[in-house]
Parts: structure tokens; C-alpha cells; sequence
């Protein structure tokens, strides 16, 4: 009677255990696959059926081979068996076309040491990879309308007066280099002592709010 109760006992601690993984698995947004060690997915999880690449059916119990597109199947098996051998998490990335639309995915690899398993993470990072490729392609525009322009523009800290970025042009007008114009120098340098406070005075009306950006007529220092 004994042994039938533990029977019992253990039984029901492991369906509530099923019972609270698959409860933490519904409340994440990633998708999580169950790969045995020769590759063959076993199970998965997924609130998003949308964001999977076949349907269940179709890949339940077979391998990622037999499923994938090859380059992405022999990219997998790789990082599959530098799992294994591993007992950190093994995170790569990969593109992979949904209903015909390229998505950008994250994998993240987790060893079962109990069972020589893996648990595969999957989130999808395309909105943050658009993100990152828009932010590189303004920052590319801006360096080159800074760098091309014909006029003088340079970027200084309002608090310290030192120039932190400053283009040819400028340079060139004040007879400096710009490793010299960027080697610790500051605007009270190349502006004419009789109108400093006018800088001062416009710089902190834009800092304080008053002013959302001033034009001022100023003297500058050649080199010379």
C-alpha cells in the first residue's frame, strides 16, 4: 500500500510539474522545440503557430534535415552537436522565409543532461533587426551630408565648449586639421574673445528651453 501511494504521489507531482512547465511555456512569446541528440524534433510549444515553418504534422518526430532548407538544417545540426559537447547556452541566428516573407530568428540551445535532449529557444528578431539596419542607413546618411557639406558644421558638448566632431569645410575656413580642431580643442579657441558671452548667452537659452535653436553673427580665429 505503501509503494502503490508513492506510486501515486510521484505521479501527480509530475503532472502538476507538466502542468506549471507547459503553464511558463504559454506565458512566453518564444517557441520551444524538443530535439533529440540525432536531431529529430520530438515536441514543441508555441503560442504563435503563425511564426512556425510547417505545420506540426509535418515536422513532429522528424528530422531538421528532412524539414529545413538545407543551409539553415546543416547549420543546426552544427550548432546541435556544439550543444552537446557544451554546457554553456549556444546562441546563433538565422534568416528563414514564413509564408513567403523573410524573418530574422534567434536560436538559443539548451542541453538536457538527463536525457541527452536539447530544448531549442527560437524568438523572432526581425523587428529588431530593421531597427538596428535603419539606424545604421540614417547614421550612414548622416556622416555623409556632415562630412560632404559645403558649409561648416561641427558638434560640440554644450557643457565644455570641446568640439567632438567637426567636417572638412569648417576646417579648412579656420586653417586647422581635424585632428588638431578634435585634439581637446573648444570653441572659446577659435572665437573671438569680444564674443564669447554672446555664445554663452544664446547657448544657454537653448539649454534652458527659451530658445529651440539661435543664429548669431560671430568672429572666428584663423590659425594664422
Amino acid at each position: 500500500m505503501v509503494k502503490i501511494a508513492q506510486e501515486i504521489l510521484l505521479k501527480k507531482n509530475k503532472l502538476a510539474n507538466q502542468a506549471e512547465l507547459k503553464s511558463l511555456f504559454n506565458a512566453l512569446p518564444d517557441i520551444y522545440f524538443l530535439i533529440s541528440h540525432h536531431g529529430i524534433i520530438l515536441d514543441y510549444q508555441s503560442q504563435h503557430k503563425d511564426k512556425l515553418y510547417l505545420s506540426p504534422n509535418q515536422f513532429i518526430n522528424k528530422k531538421i534535415m528532412d524539414i529545413l532548407p538545407n543551409d539553415i538544417a546543416t547549420l543546426f545540426l552544427l550548432k546541435l552537436d556544439e550543444a552537446f559537447l557544451s554546457e554553456d547556452t549556444i546562441v546563433f541566428t538565422y534568416e528563414l522565409p514564413i509564408h513567403n516573407k523573410p524573418l530574422q530568428f534567434e536560436a538559443r540551445l539548451n542541453k538536457i543532461p538527463t536525457n541527452n535532449q536539447l530544448i531549442c529557444i527560437i524568438r523572432d528578431i526581425t523587428d529588431e533587426c530593421n531597427s538596428s539596419k535603419l539606424l545604421a542607413e540614417s547614421e550612414q546618411r548622416f556622416r555623409t551630408i556632415f562630412e560632404q557639406a559645403a558649409i561648416g558644421v561641427a558638434l560640440v558638448c554644450a557643457k565644455t565648449g570641446e568640439i567632438l566632431r567637426i567636417n572638412h569645410r569648417f576646417c579648412n575656413m579656420l586653417g586647422y586639421t581635424i585632428d588638431e580642431m578634435s585634439n581637446g580643442k573648444t570653441f572659446r579657441d577659435m572665437t573671438h574673445p569680444d564674443d564669447l558671452q554672446v555664445d554663452f548667452n544664446h547657448r544657454d537659452k537653448v539649454l534652458g528651453g527659451i530658445e529651440r535653436e539661435t543664429i548669431v553673427e560671430k568672429r572666428y580665429l584663423h590659425k594664422d
